[in-house]
């Protein structure tokens, strides 16, 4: 089975307020992994923001990586100078995404396969957290607000689903993993 897998980058380096608003369009429902020198954070889109537990928009300025992902496709930034870096989107169908702003690339792919990182954490009773969000935590880590309106039961973990890609590499048939998209956290 033949499949592709599309992604585009950005022509030119943007600030990680500038890519959210770029791709609004693909962050319908989606959860943002940001990642600081203190911290790596769960996050969720709402009206065009990056909100945290508490239901605000988060200071963007001290992260230096973004994955926001959905069941639709990932949205990546790398801060690589001065806090502006490229934006890549990666999808299972064509977004049809602005060219002028995007170059855009298909790449052919043998298989995916569905993984699982299963969250540090149990859930904690009664936490301080916005509708849609539950808490984790664990002695060695603090506390993990995660972003899941599905409630959880005693033993109940998280774990965030992702999806890897295989394709044909090097010239002897050789398969491997070429790409790896986030797809969403649910309930184990």
């Amino acid at each position: 089975m033949t499949e592709k897998l599309y992604s585009w980058v950005s022509r030119s380096p943007m600030s990680l307020d500038q890519a959210i608003q770029t791709t609004q369009a693909q962050q319908m429902g989606a959860n943002a992994l940001l990642y600081s020198p203190q911290s790596c954070d769960l996050a969720q889109v709402q009206n065009g923001q990056i909100c945290g537990s508490d239901g605000q928009p988060l200071d963007l300025s001290h992260y230096f990586e973004a994955r926001i992902f959905n069941e639709t496709c990932e949205v990546r930034w790398l801060n690589e100078n001065q806090g502006n870096g490229f934006l890549v989107i990666l999808a299972d169908s064509d977004l049809d995404l602005n060219s002028e702003t995007f170059e855009a690339t298909q790449t052919s792919i043998q298989d995916h396969l569905p993984q699982t990182y299963l969250l540090w954490g149990t859930a904690i009773a009664n936490a301080d957290t916005q509708e849609g969000w539950q808490r984790l935590a664990e002695a060695r880590i603090g506390k993990l607000d995660v972003p899941l309106s599905q409630s959880l039961k005693k033993d109940q973990r998280v774990s965030l689903q992702s999806r890897e890609y295989l394709a044909e590499v090097g010239d002897f048939g050789n398969i491997a993993v070429i790409e790896e998209r986030l797809v969403k956290l649910e309930v184990q």
